[in-house]
């Protein structure tokens, strides 16, 4: 099958936290991270 798209808009993910915490030691390390997406519009399938 062949598939056409057009792009409709580049965008971010939702925002995702990482936190890292080690016990006793007072190690706290934070992260934030949001993933680029990208929305297409399919044209047609043939």
């Amino acid at each position: 099958a062949k598939v056409t798209a057009d792009i409709v808009r580049d965008e971010k993910g939702p925002k995702i936290s990482i936190i890292k915490f080690k016990n006793k030691t007072g190690y706290r390390k934070r992260q934030g991270h949001r993933q680029p997406l990208t929305a297409v519009k399919i044209t047609s399938i043939a």
